[in-house]
């Protein structure tokens, strides 16, 4: 019998066409990035905090905003989509090439993708710093300067700077030059739908160059055969369970799909609920980390803003990681979708590999979100002390009570407040405390200790049950696919 050479699987056909679509899609994918790199060299906003960040710096938080980061994050990744292009225009070049093994070929598309979400990666990273500094321009915006300002000696230009960029901002304003952009959440929502599209993309690639030759397609189908065979009887019933589920790669990935929606779902609600800017855990997320971030130049905050400063954890693991961590398992279940409805068509290395990522995502999105549940939970049980932070907010909003009848400073002070909370543009709202008891407290916002943990040890029984369920099918089929081969090597 004639051998059938199995590196050699890349179709005789013009690559022209895949290439054009790719690079397509790939770049109406980076048109927000693209419109996003142009208003940051637009925004003069930008521009004059760029030009006096290093005056202002010794009075504004350390954790605000540096502006390089803005350019660096975003000229880092456009190199990355720049390479991805070149190396995009040499795919036909390389696949026509059968003296390159399939692997190396494998190896070449997998870097191109990686450059790809690189590329969407580093940018969104730069918009998330574009975010913080839109959410200080915001703040001078709603806020006034005090009439009798008496700014410390040694850092007196510093804040004489600062008092001249909230004028110039709050002129920029009023004359619409705000250039907004995404929310801190919503940056990574985009990222979510950008991967989608990526992975869509280069499905449609991977399909065309690395399909299963026709030895691997006769043993799918023996394989079938043998398994019908061997592990099932006559009966009616056995015959209806073998046809639902027979051990074929095509229906593995239908099992992936139930298993890691069911993991996923409750992640997802969780990470729609805390990203959502009205819901309370952003509002609790917003006063534990950005207040602190934004709000420096208010000497009524300054008690408020040493204790949030000590506060345990970040902005990042509590709200952004689990977005960007459900994303990202969303985003490579497509895959097995497509292998579904595609009826297996992959060769299986690049199943074998894209079955390894999905896995180490799906814990990777488990443990991160139980983090964040647990970040959450301790910082409730930090608030809900008598003294502490949740002392100084209450002090803080009383101040604020007692400033709306009194003038000049006060007056201001009750006006900073009330348009940073309560106002049509507000953008720190209080949503997780109820104002008007009178012994404030911080009710769970999500589940309770004992509720989160029982859901913790749920998702990783099943997760773990399920990945050893569906590892032993791989290793079934793998086996006789392995003994098919080895036959057909003597023949």
């Amino acid at each position: 019998m004639e051998k059938i050479d199995l590196e050699n699987i890349t179709p005789r056909k013009s690559y022209f066409s895949i290439i054009t679509l790719i690079i397509f899609f790939s770049v109406i994918i980076s048109v927000p990035s693209i419109v996003f790199i142009y208003i940051t060299y637009a925004n003069i906003n930008l521009k004059l905090y760029t030009e006096s960040y290093d005056l202002i710096k010794p009075i504004i938080s350390p954790r605000l905003l540096n502006p390089d980061k803005i350019f660096i994050f975003q000229w880092i990744g456009f190199s990355c989509f720049s390479f991805f292009l070149i190396m995009m225009l040499f795919v036909g070049v390389l696949f026509n090439n059968r003296k390159i093994s399939v692997n190396k070929k494998i190896v070449y598309i997998s870097f191109i993708l990686l450059m790809l979400i690189a590329w969407i990666s580093f940018i969104s990273v730069a918009q998330n710093e574009y975010a913080n500094f839109q959410l200080f321009f915001k703040y001078q915006n709603l806020t006034n300067y005090y009439e009798n300002s008496n700014y410390p000696e040694d850092n007196r230009e510093a804040w004489i700077a600062m008092e001249n960029i909230k004028k110039q901002f709050t002129i920029n304003y009023d004359n619409n030059y705000i250039f907004g952009w995404l929310s801190n959440n919503n940056v990574w929502w985009m990222l979510f739908a950008q991967l989608s599209v990526a992975i869509i993309s280069f499905i449609t690639l991977q399909d065309h160059l690395f399909k299963k030759t026709d030895i691997e397609e006769n043993i799918d189908r023996i394989i079938k055969i043998n398994i019908k065979k061997s592990e099932f009887g006559d009966s009616f019933i056995k015959k209806i369970y073998n046809r639902l589920f027979v051990v074929t790669e095509k229906n593995i990935s239908l099992l992936m799909i139930i298993s890691s929606t069911l993991l996923i779902l409750p992640q997802l609600i969780y990470t729609i609920a805390i990203s959502s800017g009205e819901s309370a855990v952003s509002s609790f997320a917003n006063w534990n980390y950005l207040v602190p971030k934004i709000v420096t130049d208010d000497q009524n905050f300054q008690e408020y803003i040493k204790l949030a400063e000590n506060q345990p954890f970040s902005f990042f693991t509590l709200i952004q990681l689990p977005v960007i961590a459900v994303g990202l398992t969303m985003s490579t279940m497509i895959i097995f979708i497509a292998i579904y409805f595609k009826n297996d068509k992959y060769t299986d290395g690049l199943y074998l590999a894209q079955f390894v990522i999905f896995i180490g995502e799906l814990f990777f999105t488990i443990i991160v979100t139980v983090i964040s549940k647990y970040q959450l939970q301790h910082l409730e049980n930090i608030w809900n002390q008598d003294s502490g932070i949740k002392k100084s907010f209450l002090d803080l909003y009383n101040s604020f009570q007692k400033s709306e009848t009194l003038e000049g400073d006060h007056k201001i002070f009750y006006n900073n407040f009330f348009n940073l909370v309560f106002g049509k543009d507000a953008i720190f709202r209080i949503l997780f405390i109820d104002l008007k008891s009178d012994s404030p407290k911080i009710n769970s916002l999500w589940l309770s200790s004992s509720q989160y943990i029982a859901e913790s040890i749920i998702s990783f029984s099943f997760a773990v049950v399920a990945t050893a369920v569906i590892g032993n099918k791989m290793h079934l089929i793998r086996k006789e696919k392995n003994k098919l081969l080895q036959e057909h090597g003597t023949e």
